[in-house]
C-alpha cells in the first residue's frame, strides 16, 4: 500500500517550497537590478586595504536621479552640485603656456551637510585613469570623460580629461581645484577635457562626473558618478 502523507506535514513542505522559489526569485532580481544602483557609493580612490580601483563601465546607465542637465540641481550625500556652464577655449596652466582648445565642464559643488569638512574634487579623482588594458578593451578607462550620446556604448569613443601633467607639480589657473569645503560653502570648480578629438563631438553630449559625496562614519571618502546631458549648441566659447 501507498504511504500516505498527513496534511500537517504535506502543509509544511508546501509552505517551505513557496518560501525557498520566492527566494530564489527575489536573488534573481536582485541580481538584474542592483547594477545601476551600485554606482550610487563608490570607494573612494584609494581604498586603505584592497589596492583595486573602480572603473564605471562607459556604457553603464545611471541609476535614477544621477542624469542632469545644465543649471540642474542635485544633493548625492552631503554635497549638492549643479553644472552650470560648458566652454570651449584655451587651458590656461601656471608656469606653462596656454594649451586647447579644451572644453570645460563648470560645476557648483556645495556642501549641505552639518559637520563634514568635504573635497568634492582633487587631483586624485579627477586625473586617475585606467592603465590596465583588459579592463580598457572592456569599455572601463576611466570616470570622468565627454562623449557624444550615440557613443557612450563604444569603448574608445569618448574624449577623457586633460591629464598631461597629473603627475607633476602644477594648477590650471582659477580652476579651484582641491577646495576643501565646511558645511553650508560652496565652490565652482571646472573639469578641462582633452584637445584631441573635440571635432567629432556634435550633437547630444554627455559628461561623466566622479566626485566625492561625503565621508563615512569611519572617515572614509565615499564617491559616486553622475552624468550631464548637454549639446554642442550649449557650448560657450
Amino acid at each position: 500500500r501507498g504511504r500516505i502523507v498527513p496534511h500537517a506535514v504535506f502543509q509544511a513542505w508546501f509552505s517551505y517550497t513557496i518560501l525557498i522559489t520566492f527566494g530564489l526569485v527575489w536573488a534573481i532580481y536582485r541580481i538584474f537590478t542592483s547594477q545601476a544602483s551600485n554606482l550610487e557609493s563608490l570607494p573612494d580612490i584609494k581604498p586603505l586595504k584592497e589596492n583595486v580601483r573602480n572603473y564605471v563601465p562607459q556604457k553603464a546607465a545611471m541609476p535614477p536621479g544621477h542624469t542632469l542637465e545644465l543649471s540642474q540641481s542635485q544633493r548625492f550625500g552631503n554635497i549638492e552640485v549643479t553644472p552650470v556652464k560648458v566652454t570651449k577655449g584655451n587651458l590656461e596652466i601656471e608656469g606653462w603656456d596656454p594649451e586647447g582648445p579644451v572644453l570645460k565642464l563648470f560645476i557648483k559643488f556645495k556642501n549641505v551637510s552639518n559637520d563634514q569638512t568635504i573635497v568634492p574634487l582633487d587631483g586624485e579623482l579627477l586625473f586617475d585613469q585606467n592603465r590596465n588594458r583588459s579592463l580598457q578593451d572592456a569599455g572601463a578607462v576611466a570616470n570622468q570623460f565627454v562623449c557624444k550620446a550615440s557613443e557612450k556604448s563604444k569603448a574608445g569613443k569618448a574624449v577623457l580629461v586633460y591629464a598631461r601633467f597629473a603627475d607633476l607639480d602644477f594648477e590650471f589657473r582659477n580652476q579651484n581645484l582641491g577646495r576643501a569645503l565646511k558645511p553650508g560653502e560652496e565652490v565652482t570648480i571646472y573639469i578641462p577635457s582633452e584637445t584631441d578629438g573635440l571635432g567629432a563631438l556634435k550633437g547630444d553630449l554627455i559628461w561623466r562626473v566622479h566626485f566625492r559625496k561625503g565621508h563615512s562614519p569611519k572617515n572614509y571618502g565615499v564617491t559616486t558618478v553622475f552624468e550631464v546631458k548637454f549639446t554642442s549648441d550649449d557650448i560657450q566659447a
